[in-house]
């Protein structure tokens, strides 16, 4: 006899999940900064496999990413546009012009060598390019410009201002648009795959993992993502750019100012990612909490039954009440720290603005920098204050995403227990008989529940197994179809190894009706043809009446387009199983 533990590959540890994302957290507190960063093995892979979702819309997103820059670039230019409407009402002397600003910032930005090769040189060429076509064109524009009276100027300035604000809020709207959209369709994608995922994984991944516990990564923990996804398309995009467009403008107005105003950004950008970094965690946490919530809903929902027998109404709401309660006090512990980042970073900002205003203010009293171009620096300076305010709050936001990023992508990299083997060959049907050769299982390896199994099983012939509870009766029929592996010994169809199948041709030869008989929200005949929905009426028909089902059925309001409840509530037990019964005879099963 061949030795029955030949090629068995080990069997792939199932976790629980919530046991295991501890685990890494743990490991991501020892990495300390590194895991911030993502450099820890857990965080790359996640944005990894994150960026593998991106990459299908990157025309798209490039397309969003100019519309930011457009939109950056258009604001920064109704800043300076201001100080054009400024000068006729605060100054009797005739202005600089709007254009022949722009001239200025043409030229500073031209000023920049062209490298000789690297991959930055085409860009450089072809921005040089573009700034002196720009150039020429506000130049004719300047001397057009220097021929209309003040008060023309200051109408065609406000024209311009109002021009810039249209400009820059179509760009938005557009790139916000564009975004959304891809932010929406990789959060639909997401899903599937964690839907495809868990129909892969084996029947102990279930038992490890409590359906309630799933449901909230599919739902919950998505419908956070999506929003993280949003954030950083939307929002950091647009600020962004905007705080890079910002900078320049600032250079060029006064270059002491950039220092000032990096040094402001930083001041609020390291708090802010303190607490980002602690809402990542608290995020964690309670992430946890709401499975536990949707956990406990899913099971009193499905077993209503048994709560009204017993009258544990009172248990369950007092059970749900605490579950619901710790939940609600996690999430206002994050609330307050995501309430902490704006007003910090408002009062650092506004302190490094008092600062800037008593500097630039000395200058202009000092006669040398006039009112309105000082009016202008200080906009600048808070327009970039709000944007990095923008993006800090954003941060906060985006742990909390990828707290749930984590989660989801654990799901993702969950390995599947039971696959085909290399060169697994198809069943195409029963022809001998089955046998079980020695074989020992057990869930808990301290426990085991099936110890040297064996006996034939010719085909044609039925087989009764009779024992107390926990005996193993149920493993040995969930063993058939490879819901589960043997620890030792072999299943043998037709004299293979039932791991030489492939698992889609086994479960298709072989039919099970179980002991709860689940039936899905949906008519009687779809239930009969559930996996096969093109099947013919009459062949569902025949089953029915093969599992003396068909009488009953034909007596329900709509016959076989009666709509069942869920899980079949609106059935007796017997009308469930024998409703069972003609689906696992509808394939035409080899072995039932």
């Amino acid at each position: 006899m061949t030795n029955p533990t030949i090629d068995k590959p080990p069997r792939i540890e199932v976790e629980d999940l919530d046991l295991l994302e501890k685990r890494r957290k743990k490991q991501r507190k020892k990495l300390g900064l590194k895991a911030l960063l993502g450099k820890g093995p857990a965080e790359n892979r996640i944005y990894r496999h994150l960026l593998g979702y991106v990459r299908p819309y990157r025309s798209v997103l490039a397309v969003a990413l100019v519309l930011a820059a457009l939109a950056g670039m258009f604001k920064g230019l109704q800043v300076l546009m201001l100080e054009q409407v400024l000068r006729p009402i605060l100054e009797a002397a005739v202005p600089r012009s709007g254009v022949q600003s722009a001239v200025d910032v043409v030229l500073a930005l031209e000023g920049v060598d062209a490298p000789a090769e690297g991959w930055t040189a085409p860009l450089v060429r072809a921005w040089s390019t573009v700034t002196a076509v720009m150039q020429a064109a506000l130049v004719a524009a300047g001397a057009w410009w220097s021929t209309l009276t003040a008060g023309q100027r200051l109408g065609g300035a406000i024209g311009s201002f109002f021009g810039l604000v249209l400009l820059a809020e179509v760009m938005r709207y557009s790139q916000r648009m564009i975004t959304r959209r891809v932010a929406l369709e990789i959060v639909r994608n997401l899903r599937f795959d964690v839907f495809a995922k868990l129909m892969q994984l084996s029947l102990r991944f279930f038992h490890k993992n409590p359906s309630g516990r799933l449901m909230s990564r599919v739902t919950n923990d998505l419908s956070n993502l999506g929003g993280i996804l949003v954030d950083i398309m939307v929002i950091y995009l647009t600020d962004l750019f905007s705080v890079l467009t910002l900078m320049v403008f600032l250079y060029w107005k006064a270059g002491w100012v950039v220092t000032a105003a990096l040094g402001v950004g930083f001041a609020c950008i390291v708090p802010a990612q303190r607490i980002a970094k602690r809402i990542r965690r608290k995020e964690h946490d309670n992430l946890r909490k709401m499975g536990n919530v949707f956990e406990s809903l899913s099971e009193v929902l499905s077993a209503q039954k048994i709560v009204k027998a017993f009258g544990a109404e009172e248990h369950e709401l007092a059970r749900f009440r605490r579950l619901n309660d710790d939940y609600t006090e996690g999430r206002m512990k994050i609330a307050m720290l995501r309430a902490r980042t704006g007003p910090m970073m408002e009062i650092i900002g506004g302190a490094g603005v008092a600062v800037i205003l008593w500097f630039g203010g000395m200058v202009v009293i000092g006669g040398e920098m006039d009112g309105a171009e000082f009016f202008t620096i200080i906009l600048l300076i808070t327009t970039l204050i709000g944007s990095l305010r923008r993006l800090g709050e954003a941060n906060t936001k985006v742990q909390s995403g990828i707290a749930s990023a984590d989660r989801v992508a654990t799901v993702l990299y969950t390995e599947a227990e039971i696959v085909d083997r290399p060169g697994a060959v198809a069943l195409d049907a029963v022809r001998e008989g089955i046998r079980f050769e020695d074989v020992s299982y057990s869930y808990d390896p301290d426990h085991p529940v099936l110890r040297g199994i064996s006996f034939d099983l010719p085909r044609g012939h039925s087989l009764g197994i009779v024992g107390p509870t926990g005996s193993g009766k149920s493993t040995i029929s969930d063993l058939l179809p490879r819901f589960f592996d043997p620890d030792r010994g072999r299943v043998i169809v037709d004299g293979r190894d039932v791991r030489d199948y492939s698992i889609e041709s086994l479960r298709d030869k072989i039919a099970m009706v179980t002991q709860d008989s689940v039936l899905f929200r949906d008519t009687v005949a779809a239930n009969i043809a559930y996996a096969r929905p093109d099947t013919p009426r009459e062949d569902i028909e025949r089953v029915a009446q093969a599992a003396f089902a068909h009488e009953f059925i034909l007596k329900m309001p709509q016959g076989y387009d009666t709509v069942v409840g869920e899980r079949g509530v609106t059935l007796s037990g017997g009308e469930r199983q024998r409703i069972a019964i003609a689906r696992a005879l509808l394939g035409g099963p080899r072995a039932l």
